[in-house]
């Protein structure tokens, strides 16, 4: 039995890559998805005569031969490309990533975030001090700008859980 021509007629929708949930714009959520087993069913799929749309996540894959390919970055973009076209498909494969998580709200410019990364940054005040004062043999005032709302401030209560001090 022969599979080569087998989905001659089938229309076919198969999903691939990751998903990114942007929560300012610099920075996302999203997983290392590569896409290839995405890839490599709609490649296969169409090898087998079927006509493929990928709806596909951000990937560094060079692109198979499909009759639709439809690049979406977050889960919400794809749960739309694919809503909108699943009614007429024969077949849907959901082969993406999806992010598990995403931000209830998008900032609107980046955000101070503190977790490991305000950690590493405590780290580094408290070492550029210790190296600065070997160095020079005096304090070390450092000024952390936070950028707040729509407007700069200088945040005492962020320079602190840093360990930096205010000019």
């Amino acid at each position: 039995m022969s599979f080569d021509l087998e989905l001659t007629g089938r229309r076919v929708l198969v999903t691939a890559g990751p998903t990114y949930e942007d929560f300012d714009p610099v920075r996302f959520v999203g997983n290392r998805s590569s896409g290839r087993m995405g890839y490599a069913i709609a490649a296969e799929a169409a090898r087998r005569g079927a006509e493929v749309t990928l709806v596909t996540g951000p990937t560094t894959l060079e692109t198979p031969v499909v009759r639709e390919l439809v690049r979406v970055r977050s889960a919400a973009e794809m749960h739309s490309a694919i809503v909108s076209r699943a009614g007429d498909m024969h077949i849907v494969v959901m082969a993406a990533a999806v992010a598990d998580y995403a931000p209830v709200e998008r900032a609107g410019q980046k955000a101070i975030v503190i977790g490991q990364g305000g950690e590493r940054l405590k780290e580094i005040g408290r070492l550029a001090r210790i190296e600065l004062n070997d160095l020079w043999q005096r304090s070390v005032h450092l000024e952390l700008w936070v950028k707040v709302k729509e407007n700069w401030a200088d945040s005492e209560m962020a320079l602190r859980q840093f360990g930096y001090d205010s000019l």
